[in-house]
This record gives C-alpha cells, sequence and structure tokens, in this order.
C-alpha cells in the first residue's frame, strides 16, 4: 500500500500515539509533561469524536450498536460506581469517557478509511515490538533503573504488557491483509510473522504472552494442515474456537473462582508448562481479590488497593486478573455490562459464517481473554481496540454495515 502523507494520514497518526504512547514514558524521570500532554490530546480527541458523532447522522447509527451501547453503559457505570466508593476525581472520570472517546473515533476512523487505520495500527505496533524486544537485549535491568525483577520496565513497560500489544498488532495485520489460507504463500506469511511474534514473547519472559501467541500459532499450524481439505478446514475451524471458549470459561471458574487446581488434572497441565498453573502464584491475589468484591459487591471498592498477600509489605496493585480488578474498583453491576459487551463481540464473530476471518479474529479475542486471566488489562486501549476491530470486522462483512460508504 503507498501512503499519502496528507491531513487524514497525520490525524490518525496522532490519534494512535496519543492513545498508545510508549508505557516506559509513565516511568521514566522528565516525561511528565510529555505524559500530560498525551493525556490532554485523549481529551480533546473524546470531546472532538463524541461531537462528531452526534452531528453527523451517517457515523452515529455506526456508533451506537448491541456491542458499543454495553460497553459505553459500563464505562459510565465505572463513573457512577466511584462516585458510590468515594474515590472519583476529575482525571479519573475523564480516563473513563476516553474509552468512550477512544472507541467513538476509532469507528469514525474505520469507516472514513479502514485499510488506513489497520495499516498504521500494524506499522506502528510492530515499531513498538521492535523497539521492545532491542530493549529487552540491549538493556537486560531495564530502562529505569533501580527496579528489579518483574518490575522492570522496558518500551512497551513491564513485560507482561507485551500481550496486548502484540495481540493487535497480529489483528491489525490480518485484517489489513486478510490473506487466503489456501495460498501457499499467505499462509507462510502468517505463519513465519507468528512465529517470530512467539519468539519475541519467549524472551519477554512473559508466560502469558507466551501462551496467548501460543494458541495464535496453534490455530494457525492448524488452519494450514487442513487448508487442503475446505469442509475439513470449516470443521476444525470451528471446534477449535469451541474448545479454546470452554477451556477459558472453565478455566477462569474452576481456577479462578472455584480454586480447583490442586486435582490431578491440573497437575499434569503444571508439570507441562513447567510452573503452576496460575503462572507465578497468582492464587492468593485472586482470593483477596474476591474479598475486597465481597466488601461492596455492586459498586467496588475504588482504585486505592493493595493486595500485601505475602505479608512481606511488597505490595501488589492490581488482581492480576481483568475481570476480578475489574469488579474491586468498579463492582459487578458495571462488570456485568462490560462482559455483555465481550459476549455480543463473540456472538457476533460466530455468527458471521460468510466471514472466513471471523474466525481468526475471533481466536485473537479469545487468546486476549486468555491472557486477562492473569493481568488486569482493562486498562489498556489496545485490549478494547482489538474487542471492537473483532466486532466491526463481523458485522462489516455480515452486510449489516455497508463497507466504503464514506
Amino acid at each position: 500500500m503507498t501512503m499519502k502523507i496528507n491531513k487524514q494520514t497525520l490525524i490518525m497518526c496522532l490519534f494512535i500515539l496519543v492513545f498508545l504512547p510508549p508505557q516506559c514514558l509513565n516511568s521514566m524521570d522528565g516525561m511528565q509533561n510529555l505524559m500530560s500532554l498525551f493525556a490532554l490530546g485523549r481529551y480533546m480527541f473524546t470531546f472532538g469524536g463524541i461531537v462528531y458523532i452526534l452531528l453527523r447522522k451517517r457515523y452515529r447509527k455506526y456508533a451506537f450498536n448491541a456491542y458499543t451501547v454495553c460497553f459505553f453503559a459500563a464505562i459510565l457505570l465505572q463513573i457512577v460506581a466511584l462516585k458510590k466508593n468515594g474515590s472519583i476525581y476529575m482525571t479519573a472520570a475523564l480516563s473513563c469517557i476516553s474509552y468512550i472517546g477512544f472507541t467513538v473515533c476509532n469507528i469514525i476512523f474505520y469507516y472514513k478509511n479502514k485499510d488506513k487505520l489497520l495499516y498504521l495500527y500494524r506499522n506502528i505496533l510492530m515499531a513498538y515490538i521492535v523497539l521492545h524486544f532491542m530493549t529487552l537485549l540491549m538493556f537486560s535491568n531495564g530502562l529505569v533503573p533501580g527496579l528489579y525483577g518483574d518490575g522492570r520496565v522496558y518500551f512497551l513497560g513491564g513485560k507482561n504488557a507485551l500481550a496486548t500489544y502484540i495481540l493487535f498488532a497480529v489483528l491489525a495485520q490480518f485484517l489489513y491483509r486478510k490473506p487466503n489460507f489456501y495460498y501457499k504463500k499467505d499462509r507462510r506469511e502468517m505463519l513465519v510473522l507468528n512465529i517470530l511474534l512467539l519468539i519475541i514473547a519467549v524472551v519477554n519472559n512473559s508466560a502469558t504472552t507466551t501462551a496467548a501467541m501460543i494458541i495464535v500459532n496453534i490455530y494457525i499450524i492448524t488452519i494450514c494442515i487442513t487448508a487442503i481439505n475446505r469442509n475439513l478446514e470449516q470443521i476444525m475451524q470451528r471446534l477449535f474456537v469451541i474448545l479454546a471458549l470452554i477451556i477459558v470459561v472453565g478455566f477462569f471458574y474452576l481456577v479462578v473462582i472455584q480454586n480447583a487446581g490442586n486435582n490431578s488434572f491440573m497437575g499434569i497441565l503444571t508439570s507441562i508448562l513447567g510452573r503452576e498453573i496460575t503462572f507465578s502464584g497468582r492464587r492468593k491475589i485472586w482470593d483477596a481479590a474476591i474479598n475486597y468484591i465481597m466488601q461492596s459487591p455492586v459498586w467496588g471498592v475504588g482504585f486505592d488497593v493493595q493486595y500485601n498477600v505475602w505479608g512481606n509489605n511488597r505490595f501488589v496493585y492490581s488482581a492480576h486478573n481483568m475481570f476480578l480488578d475489574y469488579a474491586v474498583k468498579y463492582g459487578c453491576l458495571s462488570l456485568i455490562i462490560c462482559v455483555m459487551s465481550i459476549i455480543v463481540m463473540i456472538y457476533k464473530a460466530i455468527q458471521s459464517k460468510k466471514n472466513k476471518h471471523s474466525e481468526f479474529a475471533l481466536i485473537i479475542g479469545i487468546a486476549l481473554i486468555f491472557a486477562a486471566m492473569f493481568e488486569a488489562i482493562e486498562g489498556n486501549y489496545s485490549t478494547w481496540a482489538c474487542m471492537l476491530f473483532i466486532y466491526l470486522n463481523s458485522v462489516t462483512d455480515q452486510g449489516l454495515i455497508k463497507e466504503g460508504r464514506r
């Protein structure tokens, strides 16, 4: 694709950069003013996007659908929850609203020029991943002096921050290229790229990111093997999606909620993974998070939460699980509405029978949800960008929304 540097391109680049800046900047001295400038940019895009949607009828009907209505309602309930649990302040409320603005602006850009938006996301995210990989190799102790272990900061932040960026990059590349797995060249291109990204995930030393990329690579290998038989390929695609969904939902219920991680089957998985099933002892954190949720199940307890689960004053500030962390901060009411938006996304992707690419996009979503079992990624814009683009890909190709209308 030949990219013309025009006003629309510059606006899209600026939009991506202010919402997805390198997270290392948050931890580096002298970058506070720059990060404040990025925050101001997010508020400006949010205000501009919302006003644009309200004034332009053509885009207003795109912005309000089953997915976005649930997501927007969940965001507004976050603000109500923060007011109820006493942790509301101006920047927190603006940050919540900025997720609505991020979604709205993505929808506007998507229907103005989908290919350009995906192309820019793909290139910027791949550049981020390469720079993150280089900092891993060149700065073994991270970019910020005095931080050790899991606290070390690289280009995209801590080692576990890579998961959402790498999955979003794979999704953007796939939706932009729309490869045909019946062609050997396309199969080879996707396989090589994702194996390279898997190697980066392994070097990054994040079990969460590695496991998510393994899910994606197993799916690609399965499709490459079965591509010679179209009927077999379709059957294997659906079976893989169903199995992956069952595993993710079953893991959340059995391991995260019910603490059934000590039986023989889980023992086998532990021996295969080379570590216990919660990936580095998250069980105590999850139990503490569930206790916080029980204190205020409807509205949550707010942001000021510390997990001193080891009793040595080494605090953890997230539940290391997106759904538990969300419920702790904002309560179960907002969480239920948010989960409904994810269910709508999954349903539309499964329903999109004529869309040959929906299954792969959905696998990215399932891998993202799997990563959410171990990391509190609800605060990452890249998380919700993945969800949104999976939904938009499904409804566009179903004919629910006509492509190409400007």
